[in-house]
């Protein structure tokens, strides 16, 4: 009895290996057919990217999902930028920033004077999300679009929420100095004194847009004269700081506000452009093409790329491709988007910075099932098949961290 009970037990753990074991060989079987390395040292080196090829052709938003702060973020950055436009014509680089950034940025790229890009970076001076590798980013794109014909350079467009630069942008587009009004006047000194830690400078603020928009309704003739060409940017570059200052006061999850709002300024500037195809390199969460539950914010998320996708008119058209990141020593900080070691074994050690693998390609089990590439359960994927989420995975090994702008 002893021994048959043995038996069943020998025979139940085979079971369960198998069980487990033969799933994980058909993930690894699979990601061995459907990987490039990429080669970070040389920035005109495209060899591996071709395996997005077939997913590209008809596309017209790629977004990339990144954790911010990691110095080869932007080398790959620059790479797919640089091979996108070569291969889809990618006209627009959609940068995670707000209409009046992108103001200054394209006034750097049409000039290629460095003192703006300098000035306008040290708006941001000892703010971790403005750093070397991204200064370098856009110095490096100027020289790229100086090989372009004009009618082909890349232009930035800013669609997220207005911040810290609006005062900067109000007074570098103001054409009449002498005639602003009162209303005016009083919304650049709240934006020069401005405290964005503190919930009531928001809601002060929320006050003087109000009174702002409200008399720009009655004298517009007026405002035209003050800002003649710049006018209706100046109106959209209000609106987004507006909705800035709702999202900070509300009582909502904060990115799902600021995501809409970033959907909803997409929309308006893509109906002004013809024939636009974007790229763009975002926070990790924002490229997910569907609702996902967030265990961190413990709600339904519904970030910019889920937005687009529910769209009609964008659905089927956008490429996400999220970055994992595998590191030999320990890191402080979020790691929800560290590389999940055991699925990815055999890629840990290579001797390339960066592999890209398909996740959708012909057989591939991401597109039956939820199969978490990340170490973390930062994001429940409701039972969905991960490409319903994101196409493609950029394992980084080791990066180095960014240096922050002083």
């Amino acid at each position: 009895m002893k021994k048959y009970k043995l038996l069943i037990l020998i025979i139940l753990c085979v079971s369960i290996i198998l069980v487990v074991s033969i799933p994980n060989k058909s993930v690894d079987k699979y990601l061995k057919r459907n990987h490039s390395d990429l080669n970070l040292a040389d920035e005109h080196d495209f060899s591996g990217l071709e395996i997005l090829s077939k997913d590209i052709k008809d596309k017209k938003i790629i977004l990339a999902g990144e954790l911010h702060n990691l110095a080869e973020n932007h080398i790959v950055e620059l790479k797919l930028l640089k091979y996108l436009q070569k291969e889809i014509g990618v006209n627009y680089y959609l940068a995670e920033v707000g209409y009046a950034d992108a103001y200054f940025l394209n006034k750097y790229l049409e000039s290629g004077d460095e003192t703006v890009l300098k000035n306008y970076f040290n708006i941001y001076k000892n703010q971790k999300y403005y750093t070397e590798e991204q200064y370098n980013f856009y110095t490096n794109m100027y020289k790229h679009n100086q090989t372009l014909p004009k009618e082909k350079q890349i232009k930035v467009i800013g669609v997220d929420i207005e911040s810290k630069v609006t005062y900067d942008y109000i007074l570098d587009v103001i054409k009449d100095k002498e005639n602003i009004t009162n209303e005016l006047k009083v919304l650049m000194n709240k934006l020069k004194e401005f405290n964005y830690n503190s919930r009531e400078s928001y809601k002060n603020i929320l006050k003087v847009l109000n009174n702002l928009t409200e008399d720009i309704k009655l004298n517009e003739e007026k405002y035209k004269n003050i800002f003649k060409k710049d006018f209706e940017e100046f109106k959209l570059v209000l609106k987004n700081l507006k909705d800035f200052s709702t999202a900070c006061t509300g009582n909502t999850i904060y990115d799902n506000v600021r995501d809409k709002y970033i959907y909803e300024n997409f929309k308006v500037i893509d109906s002004k452009l013809e024939n636009a195809v974007y790229f763009g390199q975002w926070g990790y969460f924002h490229v997910f093409q569907d609702t996902f539950y967030s265990n961190i914010d413990m709600s339904d998320m519904n970030y910019f790329s889920s937005l687009l996708n529910k769209d009609e008119k964008y659905r089927g058209k956008i490429l996400s491709i999220n970055y994992g990141y595998y590191f030999e020593e320990p890191q402080l900080g979020h790691g929800y988007s560290y590389i999940d070691e055991n699925l990815f074994k055999d890629y840990l050690n290579s001797d390339s910075k960066a592999t890209i693998f398909s996740l959708n390609n012909r057989k591939s089990p991401f597109k039956k099932k939820t199969i978490n590439p990340f170490s973390t359960n930062a994001v429940d994927y409701k039972n969905n098949p991960t490409t319903k989420y994101f196409q493609y995975l950029i394992l980084i090994r080791n990066s180095e961290k960014s240096k922050i702008v002083m």
